[in-house]
């Protein structure tokens, strides 16, 4: 299993163009359990700050893949970040559901999606 998850990682990596990022420790999260439907958090330690800043950076690019299509990237958050940011989504739902568009969640505000200039 855990050369099946360094193997995933090493694509996943690939796939954000961040080849050179050296992972120190590939973690799975939780208790193992015969439920298939939704995988365990698998969680890395990167060598440096600024590693984890350009694969956070890049994790945007993973919404166009197909193969990582439903992978999503965060960073790790204590309990009461966590907490702030599920009241956030909340919010930005809440408020999407009553009509308004572009919203997206940035420094710990809900903001309008800037227009991308091309």
């Amino acid at each position: 299993r855990k050369k099946e998850d360094s193997d995933s990682i090493a694509g996943l990596l690939h796939t954000l163009k961040c080849d050179e990022i050296s992972v120190n420790s590939i973690v799975r999260l939780g208790a193992r359990s015969d439920d298939t439907t939704k995988p365990r958090t698998i969680k890395l330690v990167l060598s440096s700050e600024a590693q984890k800043e350009k694969v956070l950076k890049q994790a945007k690019n993973l919404r166009g893949s197909k193969d990582y299509d439903k992978v999503f990237i965060y960073q790790d958050l204590t309990p009461r970040q966590r907490e702030r940011r599920r009241e956030l989504v909340k919010e930005l739902r809440e408020r999407q559901s009553k009509g308004e568009a572009n919203l997206i969640i940035v420094n710990w505000r809900i903001v309008v999606r800037r227009e991308r200039k091309e």
